[in-house]
């Protein structure tokens, strides 16, 4: 019955005009089949996981989830040819198992085999009857449900014709990948069912044994959650990033996402929501979902499912989301670029973990005195560069002068950083001069595009050292930039005081950038009161 009613909802979509070329479908084709049926595909194609990546599985070179590529092929069905959709639609359906199990608290119905490709580890060590490692999936992703819909208040995923939730233990390691969310194509909602790896030993698994079915249920569940909000395919982005997410906040102790950092800290200048499949940036931008928990809190990650859940796929944007964040993504973005630079070798109070994540990519310049440096990047709508000036013994004062793209919005953030503190800038001009430029580490320059949309946008920069420069362009804490660092600027400070990024703090107030306004930016304020330039 529900293998009937799926096949019917992807026949339904097919009204929709204007097919895929050939090629496209094609690929499409390729992809699911090299997903789903490796062996089919060597057969095939001659080929196996065309979706690993370069790096080499030890360092997490796999598409960690396959459901983005699932949706994929759900939101283009109606735009392949009958024999594109015969070649497809085989892998929709449900596969039996020899043996079930139902959960502790009756949610969920776990399916397995216990002899064949994918069977589970036979130890029964509580002598059971039921495999170990069964039960284990069993109570996992009990505990899951407990974190995700009981205590963070999500809604259940939606139901199918028995009420509980199918779990389908599948070796897949050969595919490449942890877990598979399958929804049900053709509504904005729509229940779903999950396929895990039946054992999580192969060496492609990052992480492996129980912790991985940890982290994969956590990761997989919340997907089925998602679909009780948005199913489509065009916020696939944002379904990676939260479920990544989403595993590290259940089992903090397993980190999995570790190996997938480096996937975004490497392009910072890329959109935030730039996805495929096949590319791991979405789960390396998981660490957005980190930034927004810890300032706004975790609750903050639900209100942008709320939000979506309010939409329709006509009518998605990235604004849909932004709603549901105070100030929007371009008020919370400047500060997330802050919060990435220090990571690595360079971690400050920021990430709890940022010690072991990649350094952001960056230009690092050396001036000299009476000479100028110059450059460009290019940069996508909410993404950022990074112009790292090597200060220290600068005899006089820099000189910095953007030339920033007119199609694009722009914020710009400068790092005054000194081993044991920081100092920062928000200038509105283009030409920034700091004296005594020598006394600083390092000056970090971030030109971040704060634009919805749009990619490829320009700043050319030149950095110059300078005897002559004696005064500052901008002040730290001149909220106002009237010159002065006054009464004026204490009221707006003090109204932001003490309050968290949920309660809607302005964020230029946070002057050290770490998601609090408090005791620490009150000193920072204070050093910096009556300054003029």
């Amino acid at each position: 019955m529900i293998v009937a009613l799926i096949l019917a909802s992807l026949t339904s979509l097919s009204a929709q005009p204007a097919l895929l070329p050939e090629g496209a479908q094609e690929d499409l084709l390729r992809r699911m089949i090299t997903l789903v049926d490796p062996q089919a595909a060597l057969t095939q194609f001659g080929e196996r996981r065309s979706h690993e990546t370069s790096i080499g599985p030890a360092h997490g070179g796999h598409v960690k989830c396959g459901t983005l590529l699932i949706s994929e092929v759900a939101a283009n069905w109606g735009r392949l040819s009958k024999a594109t959709q015969a070649g497809l639609s085989r892998f929709f359906q449900r596969q039996n198992r020899q043996e079930s199990l139902v959960s502790r608290n009756g949610r969920f119905l776990i399916h397995y085999d216990i002899t064949g490709s994918s069977s589970v580890p036979p130890f029964d060590d509580d002598s059971s009857g039921i495999p170990d490692y069964v039960e284990f999936v069993a109570d996992t992703f009990e505990d899951v449900w407990d974190l995700e819909v009981t205590q963070l208040g999500y809604l259940e995923p939606p139901p199918d014709d028995d009420g509980r939730y199918d779990i389908y233990i599948k070796n897949l390691g050969n595919s490449g990948v942890y877990g598979l969310a399958w929804p049900d194509p053709g509504g904005t909602t729509t229940a779903s069912y999950l396929e895990i790896d039946n054992d999580f030993t192969e060496n492609i698994y990052f992480t492996q044994g129980r912790k991985a079915v940890q982290v994969t249920a956590a990761h997989e569940f919340f997907h089925a959650i998602q679909f009780a909000y948005y199913a489509p395919f065009d916020v696939a982005w944002w379904q990676e990033l939260t479920a990544t997410w989403m595993e590290d906040f259940a089992y903090d102790e397993v980190n999995d996402y570790y190996a997938y950092v480096e996937f975004f800290q490497q392009d910072p200048e890329e959109s935030l929501d730039k996805f495929s499949f096949g590319n791991l940036r979405p789960f390396g931008a998981s660490i957005f979902g980190h930034y927004i928990a810890d300032v706004y809190g975790p609750e903050t990650i639900r209100a942008t499912w709320e939000s979506l859940g309010t939409r329709t796929p006509a009518t998605y944007d990235i604004l849909d989301i932004d709603l549901a964040l105070p100030g929007g993504i371009a008020g919370a973005y400047p500060r997330f670029a802050v919060w990435n630079y220090f990571t690595g070798s360079r971690k400050r109070d920021y990430y709890d973990e940022g010690d072991v994540f990649r350094e952001v990519s960056l230009r690092a310049v050396q001036p000299i005195v009476g000479q100028t440096i110059k450059d460009f990047k290019r940069v996508d709508h909410f993404g950022a560069t990074y112009v790292q000036i090597l200060a220290s013994g600068i005899s006089g004062g820099l000189r910095i002068v953007l030339s920033l793209d007119e199609d694009a919005t722009w914020d710009v953030v400068v790092l005054l950083v000194t081993q044991t503190g920081l100092d920062i800038l928000r200038p509105p001009d283009a030409t920034i001069e700091i004296p005594s430029a020598g006394s600083y580490e390092e000056v970090v320059v971030i030109p971040i595009v704060v634009s919805s949309s749009g990619t490829n946008f320009t700043v050319d920069y030149s950095v110059t050292a300078s005897s002559t420069i004696q005064s500052w362009s901008h002040l730290v804490a001149d909220f106002d930039n009237d010159g002065e660092v006054s009464f004026n600027d204490f009221i707006g400070f003090a109204d932001s005081f003490g309050k968290s990024g949920s309660e809607g703090h302005d964020e230029r107030h946070d002057l050290n950038a770490d998601g609090r306004i408090d005791f620490t930016d009150f000193l920072s304020f204070s050093r910096r009161f009556g300054d003029t330039r």
